[in-house]
């Protein structure tokens, strides 16, 4: 009589650590600077029924940046996609599109760094364009910057509120309210 060993995960529940995102100081940037957005996050997770620190069954993790151009109010939104003001380059990790709205969100992919301990990715935003925009993130994070420019939002009050971020994306909308509490946004102007 043959058996089969596989691996049981369902005595495993996992906690994923939140990265730690470091953008470039601003709030002002020329066409042609870069806008650097640096993450990294531990590479191991929590188990919850062991209690245990262990390594992610994964070989990197991912998050979605949605790349915004602030707009006067039109349909209940005031950010449109804004990718193709930028040139993307990165330093490590990867950048992908892939199941994403390519016009507003790029998946930036971390990488293991050569100790192992930790997933890591460097991006570039090359402005080609002036204007007022927004980086916000679809997954918690932790912004690490001690100012987000959150200032630059009240230049476009949506609905009579000057905290409050209508997202258009793909033809889908959606909102971020009480935006200088949720901490997953980063405003920046190119002049």
């Amino acid at each position: 009589m043959a058996t089969q060993c596989d691996d049981d995960f369902s005595d495993v529940e996992l906690t994923y650590a939140v990265p730690k995102v470091q953008i470039s100081e601003g709030p002002d940037f020329s066409i042609n600077d870069t806008v650097w957005i640096r993450s990294k996050v531990t590479a191991n997770v929590y188990d919850e029924i062991s209690g245990d620190s262990i390594p992610n069954p994964n070989n990197f993790t991912r998050e979605i940046i949605s790349i915004m151009r602030l707009r006067e109010e039109n349909s209940r939104t005031n950010a449109s996609e804004a990718i193709s003001n930028f040139i993307l380059v990165k330093r490590s990790g990867d950048i992908d599109f892939l199941g994403a709205c390519p016009e507003a969100d790029l998946i930036a992919q971390t990488e293991l760094v050569q100790n192992g301990q930790t997933f890591e990715y460097e991006i570039g935003l090359i402005p080609q364009n002036v204007g007022n925009f927004v980086l916000s993130w679809v997954e918690p994070i932790t912004l690490l910057n001690n100012n987000l420019n959150t200032g630059i939002l009240s230049n476009y009050p949506l609905e009579g509120s000057t905290d409050r971020l209508g997202l258009s994306k793909c033809g889908v909308g959606s909102f971020v309210d009480n935006v200088s509490t949720s901490r997953r946004e980063y405003f920046f102007s190119v002049k």
